[in-house]
């Protein structure tokens, strides 16, 4: 529209008319009623510019579309109001509702006056569409659309180079919906019936059965509602082979079993030759999957699955590898001195509080020790050496995974050092000193024979502790006498100063 020869000033712009219910202009929206859109013009506007509007949109006044849609089952059946002279899948939707359990919609909100399309849509089946034409300002009730059945069929059978096949899987899909059969293993073996596909329908239909390639076909139902298609398979076979290893070398006593469907084989892995750690199986059904156990005596089992399909030249499956691991490992590490130094002799034992486990710790390599076969748990590992405080630390065992090497420093070994004095002043040197237990002295075995240096003074090293000695000093390393003896207990990990001596020399 256009308005001419005004002059400067401002204007009203009203527009009114049958059904109209809120105007939208510019940036106004969601107006609860008629706007009046106010206009300005001033004497520095170009004459001969008009001034332009924003384009004005009018929506009639909302109305309610109510009905019953007669349909089997109403369920996820919904009914939508759409823009005429759109395709349907493209329309813009004015409204849209669910089907009530008892066949009844209600759109709400309809502008009119207006010219729609209701469209019924259900699952598996075509949509069903009609015109609707709305008064201004007036309800539409009593709306009644009749929803067909679907009554597309797809007969046929299913052969074989036997003869029919029983069982076989028919699967008919349109791309959204899918239905799905089986075919007769009595009465008429290997024949088939896919009913109540909706119409007009373009299906593509797939049928299979293990041990044969699927077969595959589009049906079209337009005019003619039941079509035929007889499917002729072919027997398919397929094979599976790879390797499985233990820590990444062959090993006996590993084993396969293939499982899938009614079968359960089982084969040995090559442990020896060109062919060592290799395994294979033949002659099984394809299409088909297939699941893969590997196992072993102390290993940690694994599993694959392998999908054959001949359609996809994906029968023969190679390649198939694992590489297992021990489900028990090894425990080891080096003990070291309180030098820091790797010592031979220390006792390293392993509890998990119910079963121990005791060694030495090695010569050769120095100061090594180690546990073999441990099984997955939480373990206390104690080190020690005669006369040292034991170090203890807490190992966990995870399967099949190997622990970290330990390595651990003793404290100092308990010992007794002494000195002994001559009674005419000065040390007494080289005096013979000898170590007992209690329950032999004087006459018994002796532990440890020492001797006195220059400065009197002895020591006996790496004794165990604590613990009872008597230590006694000798005029000659003949005498049978001692000239003094004492009784002294060792502390562990900390040497012992046995009170000095003061002797009477011969």
């Amino acid at each position: 529209f256009t308005f001419s020869n005004l002059g400067e000033g401002s204007y009203k712009l009203k527009l009114s008319g049958s059904g109209v219910n809120v105007l939208w202009y510019g940036d106004t929206t969601n107006p609860a009623e008629a706007k009046t859109i106010e206009v300005t013009l001033s004497t520095t506007s170009d004459p001969t510019e008009p001034t332009k509007l924003d384009p004005i949109t009018i929506i009639g006044v909302p109305v309610d579309v109510t009905g019953t849609i007669d349909v089997a089952d109403p369920t996820g059946v919904t009914v939508s109001l759409v823009v005429p002279g759109a395709a349907t899948e493209t329309a813009p939707v004015v409204a849209t509702a669910e089907l009530a359990p008892d066949g009844s919609f209600t759109l709400t909100d309809v502008p009119s006056p207006g010219s729609y399309r209701m469209i019924v849509e259900k699952p598996g089946s075509a949509p069903v569409a009609r015109d609707v034409e709305l008064e201004p300002g007036a309800p539409l009730a009593d709306v009644k659309v009749v929803v067909p059945p679907a009554s597309g069929v797809i007969t046929g059978s299913v052969l074989g180079p036997a003869g029919p096949v029983g069982g076989a899987t028919i699967i008919a899909s349109d791309g959204t919906t899918s239905i799905d059969t089986v075919s007769l293993t009595e009465g008429a073996p290997g024949t088939y019936e896919l009913r109540n596909l909706p119409t007009p329908g373009q299906y593509t239909v797939t049928v299979s059965s293990r041990g044969y390639a699927s077969a595959t076909r589009t049906v079209t139902l337009d005019g003619q509602n039941t079509q035929t298609f007889d499917a002729q398979l072919v027997p398919a076979t397929g094979s599976i082979r790879g390797h499985a290893f233990v820590d990444g070398a062959p090993s006996r006593g590993v084993s396969v079993t293939v499982s899938g469907g009614e079968l359960n084989r089982s084969a040995g892995v090559l442990s020896q030759g060109s062919e060592a750690g290799s395994y294979s199986f033949v002659g099984l059904d394809a299409p088909g999957t297939y699941t893969l156990t590997f196992s072993g005596e102390g290993l940690v089992p694994q599993v694959r699955v392998v999908d054959l399909d001949p359609a996809t030249s994906s029968e023969n499956a190679t390649g198939i590898d694992v590489s297992l691991s021990r489900e028990r490992t090894v425990v080891q590490g080096v003990i070291r001195n309180v030098d820091g130094a790797p010592v031979s002799g220390a006792t390293v034992s392993l509890s998990n509080g119910s079963q121990n486990r005791t060694v030495l710790s090695a010569d050769s390599p120095l100061g090594a020790f180690e546990f073999s076969d441990v099984a997955p748990g939480a373990y206390t590992l104690t080190a020690s050496l005669v006369g040292t405080e034991p170090v203890v630390v807490l190992v966990n065992v995870a399967a099949a995974t190997p622990t970290a090497p330990l390595d651990l420093q003793l404290g100092a070994q308990a010992s007794l050092t002494g000195t002994v004095l001559s009674a005419a002043g000065g040390p007494a040197a080289g005096l013979p000193v000898r170590l007992f237990l209690p329950a032999q002295f004087p006459n018994g075995d002796v532990l440890a024979v020492t001797q006195t240096d220059v400065n009197g003074g002895y020591t006996f090293p790496s004794l165990a502790a604590p613990a009872d000695y008597v230590v006694a000093v000798y005029a000659g390393q003949s005498s049978a006498d001692p000239l003094d003896s004492a009784t002294v207990r060792t502390v562990p990990g900390s040497p012992t100063t046995v009170a000095t001596f003061t002797v009477q020399l011969p």
